[in-house]
């Protein structure tokens, strides 16, 4: 009779584990968070690495999805109509969602264990366009400080280490304009695409005499229009890394920096469109850059003590400065600023197949 009820207790058990899935009423029960191998999500077709997913329903006919950073400009998207369709492994799920901003359509499918997610969107902004570097003046530099005196950075030397000049933040301003002329050696231009997608065509050569012009490819970064004025993009860093060595070999964690640019990066941007064609200055200011003095202290304690910046020169040999003496009078000078702009310009291509 003990065994009898033993082995009643352990089919018992094994009915109630094989029904759990079961809501009673032949609706699956596959409510829950889906990420990393759980979670195959694509983003305009493409895989979107990083990214958490809540699938909710409470009668296998309707569900809502809440995407956790996957729409640029979202932390956080309901879509609370998401239409399912039973089969034998789990649903078939469809759905929409549309505001002033952006329209999203979801298509995939889910199983126990298992969400397959495909997100497409399209915003309607004033920045969608081709956007070339503007040659003549890639970009500009302000940097004041709040008593007006110049604040050391690091000191400019020969090779061998002989001293040439203090790197401070007035020669900052000065010089990084100059300096800049170099960038349209590595940056050819920028797209922004109608699915918030931010492409850029960049110099991947390790040689400086033959280039080898790259396109990121997509979901490395998104961007979201606030307004007239400014805007915000989301790199992926692990994306990003993927693509560019120096990112890779980084010995700052990608997790942490990706952490710490979930709320995206501010940017300000003056757009000129009565003019043809179009001109876009884009720049970064003060406000955003001291909330990196955290991250620009955690890379000065990793930077080797003999890793350089080299400061090309027209003519002659060129200079360099120390990458571990600037990381660490960095955010010194920062406490100090007043003012700092960053900024590059850009004139607009027609390039229809980079705008869809």
């Amino acid at each position: 009779m003990k065994r009898f009820f033993v082995l009643m207790a352990i089919l018992g058990i094994a009915f109630c584990f094989a029904c759990g899935d079961d809501n009673g009423d032949g609706s699956l029960n596959l409510n829950g968070s889906y990420s990393g191998d759980a979670l195959k999500l694509t983003y305009s077709d493409v895989v979107f690495p990083g990214k958490t997913v809540v699938f909710s329903s409470q009668d296998g006919q309707g569900a809502s999805l809440t995407l956790n950073g996957v729409i640029p400009g979202e932390l956080e998207t309901v879509i609370s109509e998401v239409e399912l369709l039973q089969d034998n492994a789990g649903y078939q799920l469809t759905g929409k969602d549309e505001n002033i901003h952006r329209a999203i359509n979801l298509t995939g499918k889910i199983e126990k264990g298992l969400l397959v997610l495909g997100v497409n969107v399209k915003f309607d902004n004033v920045l969608i366009g081709k956007w070339l570097l503007n040659e003549k003046k890639p970009g500009s530099v302000i940097w004041t400080t709040v008593d007006g005196e110049s604040v050391t950075l690091a000191e400019i030397t020969t090779a061998n280490g002989v001293r040439i000049m203090s790197l401070t933040t007035k020669t900052v301003a000065t010089l990084l304009p100059m300096l800049m002329k170099e960038l349209t050696n590595y940056l050819k231009d920028i797209s922004f695409l109608a699915d918030g997608n931010l492409l850029a065509t960049y110099n991947a050569s390790e040689s400086e005499t033959a280039a080898d012009w790259k396109s990121l490819d997509l979901n490395s970064i998104h961007y979201y229009v606030e307004d007239e004025t400014n805007c915000c993009i989301y790199p992926n860093v692990e994306t990003l890394a993927s693509q560019i060595p120096a990112l890779d070999t980084m010995k700052i964690e990608k997790s942490m920096l990706q952490q710490f640019l979930v709320n995206g990066v501010p940017l300000n941007f003056d757009l000129k469109e009565d003019v043809d064609p179009r001109t876009l200055y884009m720049y970064v200011d003060e406000e955003y850059i001291k909330q990196l003095i955290p991250l620009i202290k955690m890379a000065g304690s990793v930077v080797p003590e003999d890793a350089k910046i080299e400061i090309p020169a027209t003519s002659g040999s060129p200079l360099y400065i120390s990458l571990k003496e600037l990381l660490t009078n960095l955010p010194v000078a920062l406490e100090k600023t007043e003012t700092l702009e960053i900024g590059l310009n850009f004139i607009e291509t027609k390039d229809p197949s980079k705008s869809e």
